[in-house]
């Protein structure tokens, strides 16, 4: 054995000067006697292995040996050395072919069945002869996480690799770290992940969801929700473009990222138990977005607030949730008053409720994630369910936006057409005399009014600037 781990070094070592990796071959016995325990064969950017059920030996572990026996070429390996400066309990990490390479220790490990034959049932000729096949590897000098992934991505252009696993492929920078922390158990630094993303007692199901993490799914759903917390207002799209160049932004302090994503995660939890309460179910993919959405608005318009009733706030979220999903309801008539909306990215006549499940389904776009709320809150009074602790000053752009919309882009002060540009947001009744910032106290006028108004209430202004009641 220690020839052989002699060998496969040497062989390393020989890596031509202008090159990054040298190629190796090393047989099966000579892998999984030697050469195996030196490899972290599922480092943190490694896709997950694929279950079929619960099985973790399934139709691709089977069908990566039944190759082998046959005397098919199952592909190159790539993996990477780890750089001496690094405290690290290998020598290797695999950057691509993890499943093969824990799929073919694992069947000689007797860990499960091909064609009804664990490995110590075939024969000894058998044996031998599967031992004996040449694996082919490619090894790298040590590399950045960054380049890691990067060549993990440039293997995989073709394969059936998600977006997601392909950001996870980014491997220990601090970014994924986070992300990947928060929504499951990293074997590596056996982590606590958030309550909201714990398996059932079973291990079969999540506790508190009604999807798995089945391809990072949760995973991206978090990263999503990590990305709006880089930005100045947390509701909006979040691209896969953008989450790409957060992974790449080594300028992000996740520190900054923890308390607002944790409460986050906790409004959604207790929204997951709310929903169980009233309902015996689990929280769904739909309702987990529509939710979220509903708290950056929270967050950006009230900044500090408090939930008294969580039962109250889901039941109430779920009755408008409902009315604007009906297929059959009062928004799902394109042609009633009631569905007609004008949108500029819409090229069809399409209904309001159609158009509400339709983005819902669009994370990435900012305007359609924002006109979900505005849709929502026509149904969801919000102020009814929620108590604002601080007294801002601002008015946040989607409630600028939504109130100009219902204005019909008209000043309520002299009821002429009011464009964007020249719009600003009033109180009715004065911030300044202890009035809130809250939207029933919302009026857009034009910039002019808003600066001469001072102290008095819209409807005084507008008395004695147009000489007529408000």
């Amino acid at each position: 054995m220690a020839s052989d781990i002699r060998r496969i070094k040497r062989e390393i070592e020989r890596t031509h000067k202008k090159r990054k990796f040298t190629t190796l071959k090393c047989t099966i016995g000579e892998y999984c006697d030697v050469f195996y325990e030196l490899i972290d064969c599922l480092p943190v950017g490694q896709r997950l292995p694929i279950l079929k059920g619960l099985e973790l030996y399934g139709d691709k572990a089977k069908s990566i040996i039944s190759c082998i026996i046959e005397g098919e070429h199952i592909g190159i390996i790539t993996i990477v050395k780890i750089s001496d400066t690094e405290a690290y309990e290998f020598e290797f990490e695999s950057i691509d072919g993890g499943h093969r390479k824990r799929y073919i220790f694992a069947y000689v490990d007797n860990q499960f069945s091909v064609n009804g034959k664990f490995f110590k049932d075939l024969t000894s000729e058998e044996q031998e002869e599967f031992l004996d096949y040449d694996l082919d590897f490619c090894v790298y000098k040590p590399l950045s996480v960054f380049r890691k992934g990067e060549i993990f991505r440039h293997l995989n252009t073709s394969d059936d690799v998600n977006f997601i696993e392909m950001l996870n492929s980014y491997g220990d920078i601090p970014i994924a770290n986070f992300c990947r922390e928060f929504v499951r158990v990293v074997p590596q630094i056996a982590n606590t992940c958030h309550e909201l993303f714990e398996m059932s007692a079973t291990g079969k199901a999540n506790r508190y969801l009604d999807f798995t993490n089945k391809r990072l799914i949760h995973d991206h759903m978090f990263a999503r929700i990590a990305y709006r917390y880089t930005q100045d207002e947390y509701l909006g799209g979040s691209s896969d473009i953008n989450l790409t160049k957060m992974y790449n932004d080594n300028s992000i302090d996740v520190s900054k990222l923890k308390a607002k994503s944790k409460a986050h995660l906790d409004f959604l939890l207790k929204m997951a138990v709310a929903r169980n309460n009233s309902m015996g179910l689990k929280l769904n993919q739909r309702e987990f977005k529509m939710l979220s959405y509903i708290w950056f608005h929270l967050s950006d318009t009230y900044k500090t607030f408090k939930i008294t009733d969580y039962d109250k706030f889901y039941n109430t979220f779920k009755v408008a949730f409902e009315i604007l999903c009906d297929n059959k309801g009062k928004y799902a008539d394109s042609n009633s008053e009631d569905s007609k909306f004008d949108l500029d990215f819409e090229e069809r006549a399409i209904s309001l409720q159609d158009a509400f499940v339709k983005y819902l389904g669009a994370p990435d776009d900012d305007k359609k994630t924002i006109q979900t709320v505005k849709w929502l809150l026509m149904e969801f009074d919000v102020e009814s369910v929620i108590l604002p602790l601080d007294k801002k000053r601002a008015f946040t752009k989607l409630e600028k936006e939504r109130k100009l919309t219902e204005q019909n882009f008209l000043c309520v002060i002299d009821g002429k057409p009011l464009l964007w540009d020249d719009a600003h947001a009033a109180h009715i009744d004065a911030h300044s005399l202890g009035n809130p910032t809250v939207y029933s106290n919302l009026a857009m006028v034009r910039k002019i009014y808003n600066l001469e108004m001072k102290t008095m209430s819209v409807t005084e202004y507008k008395e004695m600037k147009m000489g007529i009641a408000a």
